[in-house]
């Protein structure tokens, strides 16, 4: 690989590190874009597929209600602050899990909001330039 020579007239070698780390990242963009493009010969997804995700996300929701059921519980009984594990051998309590799913769902209901007035927004300047450019409006 040819490398870069600054004005000064030395070779510098850090530019040419960057620019094989650019390249890498560059090809590894490529791939991944290119496994996610659908060619004629792909197949949509199969309806067990579609079928086990809607599965899969309808026990992680009730998994999700079960476990807030509980926390609910824990806390009313007094027992709030009770350390718990978790698979990964993170420490929390019942309290601490409330909070986050609050939260969790408080920033989720704001995205939300927020994407559904910016999409009004955008159909809105949609349809000012669709009567603005439209074929009768200008000659």
């Amino acid at each position: 690989m040819q490398g870069c020579k600054p004005l000064s007239g030395e070779f510098d070698g850090h530019l040419v590190g960057q620019r094989a780390m650019f390249r890498a990242l560059l090809g590894a963009l490529n791939i991944a874009l290119s496994m996610t493009k659908r060619n004629a010969s792909s197949t949509p997804a199969s309806r067990l597929m579609v079928v086990v995700a809607w599965v899969g996300g309808i026990a992680s929701v009730g998994g999700l209600v079960a476990m807030v059921l509980i926390a609910i519980d824990k806390i009313s009984a007094g027992q709030g602050l009770e350390t718990y594990r978790t698979k990964w051998m993170v420490e929390d309590n019942w309290i601490g899990f409330l909070f986050f799913v609050v939260v969790t769902t408080v920033v989720v209901l704001a995205a939300a909001i927020i994407g559904w007035f910016q999409r009004r927004s955008e159909r809105r300047e949609v349809q000012q330039l669709h009567a603005r450019y439209s074929e009768g409006h200008h000659g």
